[in-house]
């Protein structure tokens, strides 16, 4: 999205320059064609990411319409901390197993790799 000049959109939430009129009644677009590219440009960069994450990521994402808050659901689902990451390791470690002809040092080595 760098290369687009799209990811100031992802990570501040872009509005819409708008001002009162004078006489206080409703707000005013200042510029229509402005209005109109940062809407395209949205939606064009909640369409990447759509396409560039896993299926196993697209249900966490789905129901999300606004950039930013997309980018900070898949942030959070990422983040580093000791919870999640306990979980995945756990998970990794709980779905390795030893072959019936395997040897207990591809085992071992196996286990290693995880926790690297």
């Amino acid at each position: 999205m760098q290369k687009d000049d799209l990811w100031e959109l992802v990570e501040n939430d872009v509005v819409v320059p708008v001002q009162i009129d004078p006489k206080g009644n409703h707000v005013v677009e200042v510029d229509q064609t402005t209005t109109a590219d940062l809407v395209r440009c949205k939606k064009k960069s909640l369409l990447i990411i759509h396409l560039s994450i896993g299926d196993a990521l697209v249900a966490h994402v789905t129901n999300v319409t606004k950039l930013t808050m997309c980018w900070k659901v898949l942030h959070d689902l990422f983040q580093n901390n000791n919870t999640t990451r306990n979980i995945i390791l756990k998970n990794k470690l709980n779905s390795l197993h030893l072959d019936e002809d395997g040897s207990m040092s591809d085992y071992l080595n196996q286990i290693q790799q995880v926790l690297n």
